[in-house]
């Protein structure tokens, strides 16, 4: 068998230390980025709570003001298409007779 040189090792043994420095950094970065992350959706949680209370009563009000005071409107506006709708189709049919 050949025998590995020092300088090799040693080169080799350098390169592991700093590359397990380097990782735990790494881990050590994502662990500190974890939790200003779960900070920051902690802090939006908080705000946006509230302001999902908020749209939620607007939407029950639109839905009550809108089925009771524009259902007539919904209704005489439908009448309306429906009688244009069958204005055009009598007058067509006149034209084609003529």
């Amino acid at each position: 068998m050949t025998e590995v040189p020092d300088t090799i090792l040693w080169i080799a043994s350098v390169g592991l230390i700093i590359m397990t420095v380097l990782l735990c950094l790494l881990l050590f970065a994502i662990l500190i980025l974890i939790r200003r992350v779960r900070k920051l959706v902690d802090k939006v949680y908080e705000v946006a709570e509230p302001l999902k209370g908020a749209a939620e009563r607007a939407g029950d009000t639109v839905n009550a003001y809108s089925s009771n005071l524009l259902r007539p409107l919904a209704t005489v506006v439908g009448a309306l298409a429906g009688f244009n709708k069958g204005v055009k189709t009598v007058s067509r049919k006149s034209r084609k007779r003529k």
